[in-house]
């Protein structure tokens, strides 16, 4: 909101932003191959022990972990989705802009073509 207390729009500022929403779905997806990485590098932490912390490590560690991952695959997305769907609603703005200026062009046009009369360009109704 503009400080006169109108809604203001700008298609440009939004479509730079759109672009700025990348970098967290970029981070995000990097963390998420970090984390890959790791928990490849890691093994199986609880080894082939039949104990009673190995059997309760292997039974929690992997839905936690997988559980983490489907959560970053998901914020990744979101960030992606609210980019693209920012960039889409800035093209949206601009193309309402540019139809408003157009029909306004047109009717200032018509506007001057009008007689005292009323008829429009000199012709006769």
């Amino acid at each position: 909101m503009a400080a006169d207390g109108r809604f203001r729009v700008s298609p440009s500022e939004m479509a730079a932003m759109s672009q700025a929403l990348h970098e967290p779905a970029e981070i995000t997806r990097k963390q998420i191959e970090t984390l890959n990485a790791q928990v490849q590098a890691l093994g199986e932490p609880w080894g082939n022990g039949d104990d009673e912390i190995s059997a309760s490590l292997r039974a929690s560690l992997p839905p936690v972990v997988n559980g983490l991952k489907e959560i970053l695959g998901a914020l990744a997305l979101a960030f992606a989705d609210t980019a693209d769907n920012t960039l889409a609603t800035a093209r949206s703005f601009q193309a309402a802009e540019d139809d408003a200026g157009d029909v306004s062009r047109g009717l200032a046009s018509r506007i001057s073509q009008v007689t005292p009369e009323g008829d429009i360009g000199g012709g006769r109704r």
